[in-house]
């Protein structure tokens, strides 16, 4: 398999419009991970090497964005918080780890939708 796709909307969150287009969109390009995954168990005696795209589809207005971290998602934050997440699991399924991972970038209320690439 070359990749796994996952997208994710939040309930309620997320409503195309004309201001989509003014919404804060932010990338992490293949982010190179090691996870121990996999359903049998030759897959399962080494971390296998990972890599994810993540497209961060936010509320923060691209026009109100100063110099000021707080205005702005702390990407280098959120990709230690997925590194960590990532690098300590254990899952069978890419699916089940793309589903819990969605947890972890929606926690923060401005991520309104994400698309995921593995």
């Amino acid at each position: 398999m070359d990749c796994f796709i996952w997208q994710q909307q939040t309930r309620n969150r997320f409503q195309k419009s004309a201001l989509e287009s003014k919404m804060m969109k932010i990338a992490i390009k293949k982010l190179h991970l090691k996870a121990l995954i996999g359903e049998y168990e030759h897959e399962r005696h080494a971390k296998q090497d990972l890599f994810f795209t993540i497209l961060l589809h936010t509320s923060i207005d691209v026009d109100s964005v100063q110099e000021d971290l707080k205005q702005t998602l702390d990407y280098d934050a959120l990709t230690q918080r997925i590194t960590a997440f990532v690098e300590n699991s254990t899952y069978r399924l890419l699916e089940t780890l793309a589903s819990d991972l969605s947890n972890l970038l929606l926690a923060d209320e401005r991520v309104l939708a994400f698309d995921l690439e593995i």
